[in-house]
């Protein structure tokens, strides 16, 4: 009986490490699925709202918030030089003309205006990076209290479905109501091991998790002339939330996420 006794302990305590450590290794995977989920509705909502179909979004949650896109440095750029070029109107006036104090008031109210977009525009930019820091510190700190490691987090987010070339799928109407008018996908992936010492013992090396979505732009639009959904064109995961492509290469939804450009997470 003692050597039963000797032989079972240690295989009832592995196994209940392990009833232990398994809900916490599907509750990081669903953790990490909502978060592809949710950062692909964002992207797919950013660039329908604000017209920027292609490349990197400026309140994209990334550890690089700070850093200001080609689109807002462009936008700065132009103002600047606005703003520039009234002063420089305004300096040149001739104190001597007959119209001097008209024109000047006018120049004056010229460079007011600039300056006013300037940081109007400044502003703006300044808080869309506030709510960037925001969103991706309140991801991490969901993400790290299923155990997945902060540092490790990567990925990308692609420009809009639509700017595919030669794609027919999008806009399409998924009911006599809705029309999609786009769609992005977004896929990122983690290391898994700060989760408990139980799941340390089983998984003493941790593992990546890696996963993936697509969001959707839908529209109450009942007089589109757009065609019917193609059954499965924006489906990346089958039914037991795999790859498409493990059981279907030729799948339409994955050829098209493969055939428009991506944007890191980094910027």
């Amino acid at each position: 009986m003692s050597m039963w006794v000797l032989l079972m302990v240690p295989v009832s305590a592995f196994a209940a490490v392990v009833a232990m450590a398994g809900p916490q290794r599907l509750a990081a995977r669903s953790g990490m699925q909502d978060a592809a989920d949710d950062l692909a509705a964002f992207t797919v909502a950013w660039r329908d709202g604000y017209q920027r179909p292609q490349g990197g979004l400026s309140a994209f949650p990334t550890a690089d918030c700070e850093t200001r896109d080609e689109g807002h440095r462009e936008v700065l750029n132009d103002l600047e030089l606005a703003l520039e070029q009234a002063t420089q109107d305004r300096d040149a006036l001739n104190e001597n003309d007959p119209n001097y104090t008209t024109d000047y008031a006018i120049a004056e109210q010229s460079v007011t205006e600039a300056e006013q977009a300037l940081t109007q525009r400044t502003e703006e930019i300044d808080s869309w990076s506030q709510t960037c820091t925001l969103l991706y510190e309140s991801l991490l700190s969901d993400l790290g209290r299923l155990g997945i490691a902060s540092h490790s987090l990567e990925g990308f987010y692609s420009d809009s479905l639509t700017s595919a070339a030669g794609q027919t799928l999008l806009p399409c109407k998924s009911s006599e109501q809705i029309e999609i008018r786009d769609a992005v996908h977004v896929a990122i992936a983690a290391d898994w091991h700060d989760a408990s010492w139980a799941a340390a013992q089983v998984w003493p090396d941790g593992f990546r998790i890696a996963t993936e979505a697509v969001a959707r732009s839908a529209h109450v639009n009942p007089v589109g002339t757009a065609n019917a959904c193609q059954p499965g064109a924006l489906e990346i995961l089958d039914t037991q939330g795999q790859p498409v492509w493990a059981s279907n290469p030729t799948a339409p939804a994955r050829g098209l996420v493969q055939s428009v450009r991506r944007t890191p997470l980094g910027g």
